[in-house]
């Protein structure tokens, strides 16, 4: 993988993690749509800097490891 790949999925990973409605049952914005799909929207666009055709299905995929 090369530096640039690294580096977007490092950053990949800090949104997700700054991103508690994605993942903490818990949060108050688990359930909100709107804000869960804001914080993917930020997650596709930083997807897409090394991966074009990124859409949400993706990070989704990618989020779930």
């Amino acid at each position: 993988m090369s530096q640039r790949n690294n580096e977007v999925l490092g950053d990949f990973i800090e949104i997700y993690k700054s991103e508690p409605c994605l993942w903490k049952v818990k949060d108050n914005d688990y359930r909100n749509r709107d804000q869960r799909d804001a914080a993917y929207r930020k997650l596709v666009n930083k997807l897409k800097e090394i991966e074009p055709d990124a859409n949400e299905t993706l990070v989704k995929k990618k989020s779930t490891v």
